[in-house]
C-alpha cells in the first residue's frame, strides 16, 4: 500500500480562493476596478487592488502573500504553517471538506463588509479589513 504524503488538493483551493473568490467578495462589497495576482517569490504572492474613489483610483499592494507548498504547509516568518481541513459535518460520508481557500473565503466574508457608495478610500482604509 502506498501513502500519499502530498495536499495538492490544499494547494488547489489557495489557488480557487486567490483567483476566483476573492476577487469576487471585494468586487461584490467595494468599488474594485482592478484585481492582479503575480509570483512575488518562490513560495509569495504578490496582490493588487485598486477601488473607484471620489478622490481618483487608489492602488494598494499586498506582497509575500503565502501559499502553500505540495504538503499543504505555508511558510510565515521562516517557519512552517498548516491550516488542517475542516468536515462541515460529522456525517463524514456526506461531509464536505473544507480546506484552506475554503476557510479563508469564510473568513473573509464574515469581516468583510459593504462599502458604502461615498466613501473616501485612501491606502491606509483599503489596508485596514486585510491584516493578513
Amino acid at each position: 500500500m502506498t501513502i500519499n504524503t502530498t495536499a495538492p488538493w490544499h494547494a488547489a483551493s489557495f489557488e480557487d480562493f486567490v483567483r476566483v473568490a476573492l476577487p469576487e467578495l471585494l468586487a461584490a462589497r467595494l468599488p474594485l476596478t482592478n484585481y492582479r495576482i503575480e509570483p512575488a517569490g518562490p513560495a509569495t504572492y504578490s496582490i493588487r487592488l485598486s477601488l473607484a474613489s471620489s478622490a481618483g483610483v487608489v492602488e494598494v499592494r499586498y506582497d509575500a502573500i503565502p501559499f502553500p507548498d505540495d504538503l499543504g504547509a505555508f511558510l510565515v516568518d521562516t517557519q512552517r504553517r498548516v491550516v488542517l481541513p475542516v468536515a462541515a459535518h460529522t456525517d463524514f460520508e456526506d461531509a464536505e471538506i473544507r480546506c484552506v481557500g475554503e476557510q479563508l473565503r469564510d473568513y473573509v466574508d464574515a469581516r468583510l463588509g459593504h462599502a458604502p457608495d461615498n466613501l473616501l478610500w485612501d491606502e491606509a482604509l483599503l489596508r485596514y479589513p486585510f491584516r493578513w
